[in-house]
């Protein structure tokens, strides 16, 4: 999963004066779930992760392991190259409790619910109930808030559900959002009332299909309860890999008509709860209805105070070992599960056909490789042609290949999950978090530069054709503006080319040329930059930067291309990438 976001307490703690960090390492067997068992005691001394965008292997590992008590023994069966190592860093918070922030992202376009929902809650001693209907940015509008709600409408704002979700936050939704909801988080139709059929980590789960959640197990619906909790608090669960619980059922009774909810949770998602149940404005008093949002709400709460918070920022397979006469200590280094990925070819060339999905094609070569921790959303995307990739091809170069080709990156996210995303743009895209210099900012050293490396003028986009008779389409565009200070006579000829098997028909491949003649014509502004410590942020993520000494059309927005983080007292270093078109 993408890392998640802290709560403001651990932020505050990361970007204070003064801190309290904590970092860890854990090793366990090659399925990286058991734990080795002789990995009882605390070895980290040294070392960093670093993180590189343009870089295969996402994430690298230096590490410094103390061996005194001659443990970590280098040959097979004990510490060797099928150990995976998973790498932790945190702060200590001390925070005190507090009650859930609730924020209402989605209305009913007819009947607006929003007022009778915080009046409901409220009067159940949630007080900070929000409600923005036009958030439209996880960073800036979801990420401080701990409950979502969705209470239906035109725009049930299921992408930022699905956000929400993946960065541990809890959703509440009613009516057809909870069915987008589950498709783009697990990629496969499933919440229906009274039954489900769900995919998590490849496993099948069909609840029965049932009319009265009694025969679950569950009590009876009672509307003078004082809390519902124990009823819709999931005493009858079923587990699938990946620790995901999940549950289906319907009910229907007097107070409640058609009345069906679908729930999970998960250490790696947040807990969802689907309602399916035709609002009215005026129910939400009514004492079933009020009953059951206690419940709800109870059972959504995650808030607790918090002591220290940690995240997981990468896991390991190990490249090399080494071991000096002295001091007594281990040097590792490491690379994510792409290596595993690289190292897998095919052994004779293979054909995909047309109409599988992006994420469905790129899911089985990855399980072909060995990958079992995958995380891919459903993307809408079709493969539209049939493809083949010849003996002796990584299966890494050919899931990179079809992503990128739809316009997604790939890569393996700190928890060592497979991800897919679209690629994020800094000239348009929101920025995660703000940096800045000076007394209350986290920058500590930094150094700007610009560079005509990415300035290209003459583009050639090829395709590949599988049949010998038939010629690959290409397309060539060049800048011959003459009002363009980019063109071939101003600065000479700057050639980049594009070739792709997915390229089939003369229109992608002009269509294709003319796009990255736009944005290959590039300046690039560089920021190289040491900071505090900010282990939630991914390779790929937009950061805002508040220039202290801006010059005429420097960018305020960079992409975060490369960064470091020690696993000891020093700095984070970063390097954020800008691009601009240069007058077209």
């Amino acid at each position: 999963m993408p890392v998640t976001t802290p709560p403001q307490e651990a932020i505050d703690q990361f970007l204070g004066p003064t801190t309290r960090h904590v970092r860890r390492v854990e090793i366990y067997e090659a399925d990286g779930v058991t734990r080795w068992a002789k990995d009882t005691v605390g070895r980290l001394k040294d070392g960093s992760v670093t993180v590189d965008y343009d870089r295969d292997e996402r994430r690298a590992l230096d590490l410094t392991l103390d061996n005194a008590d001659d443990v970590l023994i280098h040959a097979p069966g004990e510490f060797w190259y099928d150990k995976i190592l998973k790498v932790y860093r945190g702060v200590a918070v001390n925070s005190k409790q507090r009650l859930p922030k609730i924020l209402i992202i989605a209305d009913s376009t007819t009947d607006s619910h929003a007022a009778a929902f915080r009046e409901a809650v409220a009067s159940l001693g949630y007080g900070d109930v929000q409600t923005n209907v036009i958030a439209s940015d996880y960073a800036l509008d979801i990420a401080p808030y701990d409950i979502i709600v969705g209470l239906g409408g035109s725009n049930d704002q299921s992408a930022l559900m699905v956000s929400a979700l993946r960065n541990g936050k809890s959703v509440f939704v009613f009516r057809d959002s909870a069915q987008r909801l589950y498709d783009a988080a697990f990629g496969t139709t499933g919440w229906t009332k009274a039954s489900k059929v769900a995919t998590t980590a490849g496993t099948i789960i069909t609840p029965a299909n049932v009319s009265d959640i009694r025969t679950l197990g569950w009590r009876a619906f009672d509307p003078t309860a004082d809390a519902i909790s124990t009823a819709y608090n999931a005493p009858i669960a079923i587990t699938a890999a990946g620790d995901t619980s999940l549950f289906g059922v319907g009910y229907s009774d007097t107070g409640l008509t058609s009345f069906a909810i679908s729930s999970f949770s998960s250490s790696t998602f947040g807990k969802a709860m689907a309602v399916h149940y035709p609002l009215k404005s005026t129910q939400y008093m009514e004492t079933d209805f009020y009953n059951f949002l206690r419940g709800a709400l109870s059972w959504l709460n995650t808030v607790q105070p918090i002591t220290v918070w940690e995240t997981q920022i990468g896991e390991f397979m190990i490249d090399r070992i080494s071991q000096a006469n002295f001091p007594h200590e281990v040097k590792i280094t490491g690379r994510d599960y792409t290596k595993k990925c690289i190292q897998s070819k095919f052994a004779q060339a293979t054909m995909f056909v047309a109409g599988q999905s992006l994420e469905g094609l790129i899911g089985v070569l990855a399980a072909n490789a060995g990958i079992n921790k995958m995380a891919l959303p459903k993307t809408g995307v079709v493969i539209g042609d049939t493809f083949t990739f010849d003996r002796n091809t990584s299966r890494w170069d050919a899931m990179k290949q079809i992503a990128t080709a739809y316009n997604y990156e790939i890569f393996f996210d700190p928890a060592g999950y497979l991800v897919i995303r679209p690629f994020l743009d800094p000239t348009t895209s929101a920025p995660i978090i703000w940096i800045e210099t000076g007394k209350q900012g986290q920058i500590a050293t930094y150094t700007k530069s610009t560079s005509d490396a990415n300035l290209f003028n003459h583009i050639l986009v090829t395709g590949e054709s599988s049949d010998a008779n038939v010629l690959p389409v290409y397309s060539e565009a060049i800048n011959t503006d003459p009002n363009s200070p980019t063109n071939v006579d101003e600065i000479g000829d700057r050639y980049w080319e594009y070739s792709s098997p997915l390229i089939t028909t003369q229109q992608q491949a002009d269509d294709l040329a003319n796009t990255y003649l736009s944005i290959q014509s590039l300046e690039s502004f560089e920021l190289d930059f040491d900071t505090l410590i900010m282990p939630w942020l991914e390779a790929g993520d937009i950061l805002g930067w508040i220039d202290p000494n801006p010059a005429p059309g420097d960018p305020n927005t960079f992409l975060l291309s490369s960064f470091t983080l020690p696993l000891g007292l020093a700095a984070m270093s970063g390097i954020g990438k800008r691009v601009l078109i240069v007058g077209m």
